[in-house]
């Protein structure tokens, strides 16, 4: 496999040119190297570049079109120099993508005449189609129609591409591949709350996460200035000044930016689903999911590797077959593969029919030839050119049969250019490759179990959904698990897997089902991680009159979004023991809303038997502190009601904050302050108030602040004496205004709650039965 640590720059010299190439080596294979391919335009069978320029005149303005077409090759000569360099043995490896994205960067002045940059991307063919050195690996093709809207923007193209150039345009690949981690361990993390705070700090223009492009430069912004993402390294041999330490510093980041993008991509699509076509929605970084990944040493990773080229200047020869100038205004429509390789999902080709005023064509996609442009003049209905088309596309599968598409509708209006791709779903086949990795199957994991699931639910009214399982057992790392089949009709919902952990001590962990967007590649890592609690008790002071013995205590590990079957704890001290009880240890997901239930706690105290008022629950920690001087008094924040941004309302809250607390006596002073957040997806949060004596009843005060795009709405002091603070749906000013009752006691909500939470405890705090001067206390630290 791709070794990471082993990426060198090498210098050749071939027929008179100057090259410089990257070479990688192989963890598995000392005498196999992988030499990075570098971008140029293609060249057709026609021997000329797959280039054009045109420039349109319609009497009126100046206006352009340039379609290009690059992919990935191998310099050459650089074979040869491998060998020369690392011997005549060398076996030169298959780069084996498994997604990626080409950046075409340009420039042209504005109606100003201000410079102005442009990245446009596209998406390279995936399957293996050129050979290097013996094997057989991706062109990676990627085209490009791009409408220059004026005579400035055409002058650059021609100054860039024509004659005697300058050469200012560039193409960037950005390809992902597995590879092995060197020696170094890595924690990427997002922190929504910190991004959604910024947020609040800057004058954010909200159509901007209607466009990919403006998406990217938006996130990248968020994480350079914000501080919401965090990259944690632990460096092994590897010099982090060195180019290796760079490398791996650029892999981090993009990594990290890619995670983003993609919660991104999942907020806006779910905020997509729920809002009727027509109507505008309103999104913010609360809405995306934080997250923490930690990459290990060895562990197979997706890698990106970056490889650029300053495009040249054509000759006078070819330039004069590849710019033209054009009385008339032009329709454009450009065809392209979207990371979909079409012989893992077993399709030999796609032939795509395209009509329209201005004439009809027919091209054909395959994965050697991933894109086609149908281009025609256009045919003009009085001052006005007529950009309309219609397409339909015929699948040729592997098996032999074939599938129509219906007719789709497209205008190309206002600029006469766009685009249209085709993916997976849209050819009603899908194909995932999943395996593990980096799990310890030797010491920790007997198995993992993965079950995959597919719903397609764009059927006709009346016929049922569509729905495919599957469902394998991994015993070892890397050993590939190939899902391929076709769809009844196309789709656009994801699928999906669920993952089971099977320890060798007898426990399970099976964690929530995820949705990635159709990925070819799926790999499974470890998902849980070691876990424990230490019980520390106070015993009574030596010499003390009061005589503590019999202690015990139960206590379940309980985690609402992912099922995980940890054996209870049992502690039984019949006296204080010498040395510190046993901790207990377990593995578990990292999950923020999972907590430790307390199920059985009685002790025997001066002769007679103290049972701690149960359940209690507590977020996790790592010390479970049992005392006889102070009495927990557990609450329950419950946030059901809260209706999200999400929710198809305009006034949905994207981030709610509880500060609870105890006043002293005079009435002013807090005490005992606690702060809890909740966005998206937090769960009931749990807290004991710390009293010095046995309190039947509790009073006891919180605000709420509730965030909805605007200023923040914050209630003023509010009291209870319940141990249940249901959130209210949202809030608003005038309602604050009005004073009209928040619906918080659990008597007032409480019929809402009951069909969605059948099992809602009510946490009746029960410190009243114990004795006056037997105090206790336990929580989790």
């Amino acid at each position: 496999m791709l070794d990471l640590s082993s990426s060198q720059a090498l210098d050749y010299e071939y027929q008179g040119q100057k090259y410089t190439i990257q070479v990688y080596g192989d963890n598995q294979s000392e005498v196999t190297r992988y030499i990075l391919p570098q971008p140029v335009i293609e060249t057709g069978t026609d021997g000329l570049p797959k280039f054009s320029l045109t420039e349109f005149n319609n009497a009126e303005q100046v206006t352009g079109q340039c379609n290009l077409q690059t992919v990935l090759i191998t310099p050459p000569g650089a074979v040869n120099a491998v060998r020369d360099k690392f011997g005549p043995e060398t076996i030169i490896g298959a780069w084996e993508w498994s997604a990626g994205t080409a950046y075409f960067n340009y420039q042209y002045p504005n109606d100003q005449g201000e410079l102005q940059s442009f990245s446009a991307p596209a998406w390279p063919s995936l399957t293996p189609t050129t050979t290097t050195g013996g094997v057989a690996q991706t062109s990676g093709q990627a085209a490009w129609t791009v409408s220059l809207p004026s005579q400035a923007a055409v002058a650059s193209f021609i100054g860039a591409f024509g004659p005697g150039g300058n050469g200012a345009f560039s193409v960037e690949y950005q390809m992902e591949v597995p590879g092995s981690l060197p020696g170094v361990t890595v924690t990427i993390a997002f922190d929504s709350t910190i991004a959604y705070t910024y947020e609040q700090e800057i004058d954010v223009d909200k159509n901007v996460w209607g466009s990919v492009t403006s998406r990217t430069v938006t996130i990248n912004q968020y994480l350079n200035s914000s501080g919401a993402g965090s990259i944690d390294y632990v460096w092994g041999a590897i010099d982090p000044e060195s180019s290796q330490g760079q490398q791996i510093q650029n892999w981090a980041n993009q990594t990290l930016r890619n995670a983003v993008q993609q919660s991104v991509d999942d907020a806006i699509a779910l905020l997509e689903q729920n809002v009727p076509q027509g109507n505008e929605y309103t999104f913010s970084m609360s809405q995306v999911s934080s997250f923490s990944t930690v990459y290990s040493s060895n562990q197979v990773v997706i890698w990106v590797a970056q490889s650029s080229t300053q495009l040249p200047a054509f000759s006078e020869s070819e330039w004069d077959s590849l710019y033209q100038q054009v009385n008339t205004a032009p329709l454009s429509v450009v065809f392209a593969l979207q990371n979909t390789n079409l012989k893992a999902n077993k399709i030999n080709s796609i032939t795509i029919s395209v009509t329209s005023p201005s004439g009809s064509d027919r091209g054909t996609l395959t994965d050697k030839d991933s894109t086609w442009t149908f281009s025609k003049p256009a045919v003009s209905a009085g001052n006005q050119p007529n950009f309309t088309y219609s397409y339909s596309y015929s699948v040729a599968y592997s098996n032999g049969t074939s599938w129509e598409s219906p007719k789709i509708e497209g205008d190309a209006a206002p600029s006469g250019q766009t685009s249209e791709t085709i993916n997976a779903g849209d050819l009603r086949a899908l194909a995932v490759t999943i395996q593990t990795t980096n799990i310890n199957y030797d010491t920790d994991v007997d198995y993992v179990e993965v079950d995959f699931s597919f719903t397609n639910t764009n059927t006709a009214p009346g016929i049922p959904a569509e729905t495919v399982t599957r469902n394998n057992k991994f015993q070892q790392n890397n050993d590939p698990w190939e899902v391929q089949f076709y769809t009844a009709v196309p789709y656009t919902t994801p699928y999906q897997y669920a993952v089971k952990y099977v320890m060798k001590n007898g426990s399970t962990v099976e964690l929530a089902p995820a949705s990635p967007q159709n990925t070819n590649q799926v790999f499974i890592t470890s998902a849980v991680y070691p876990k424990t609690y230490f019980l520390n008790v106070v015993w009574p002071e030596p010499g003390s009159p009061d005589v503590m013995k019999d202690l015990f205590l139960q206590a379940n590990y309980v985690d609402p979004n992912n099922t995980v079957s940890v054996p209870p704890q049992m502690w039984q001290l019949p006296t204080k023991p010498p040395q510190p009880p046993t901790p207990w240890q377990f593995q578990a997901p990292l999950n923020t809303n999972a907590y430790v239930q307390i199920l059985t706690a009685q002790y025997t105290l001066n002769n007679q038997i103290i049972q701690l008022p149960l359940p209690l629950n507590v977020l996790p920690g790592t010390v479970i502190n049992v005392s006889y001087k102070q009495t927990p008094f557990m609450i329950t924040i419950e946030p059901s009601l809260v209706k999200w941004a999400d929710d198809n309302s305009s006034d949905g809250n994207q981030m709610v904050i509880v500060n609870a607390y105890l006043l002293q006596p005079d009435g002013r002073t807090m005490t005992q302050q606690r702060s809890f957040q909740f966005t998206k997806g937090t769960g009931v949060q749990y807290y004991s108030f710390l009293l010095e004596g046995p309190t039947p009843e509790l009073e006891w005060y919180y605000t709420l602040q509730y965030f909805s795009g605007g200023e923040p709405i914050e209630t003023p002091q509010q009291s209870t004496t319940s141990s249940i603070l249901i959130l209210p749906s949202t809030l608003s000013a005038q309602r604050l205004m009005a004073n009209t009752a928040l619906p918080l006691e659990a008597a007032v909500s409480m019929p809402r709650l009951k069909a969605a939470h059948q099992k809602l405890y009510l946490g009746q705090n029960t410190a009243a039965k114990t004795p006056k001067h037997e105090y206790h206390h336990m929580q989790v630290k």
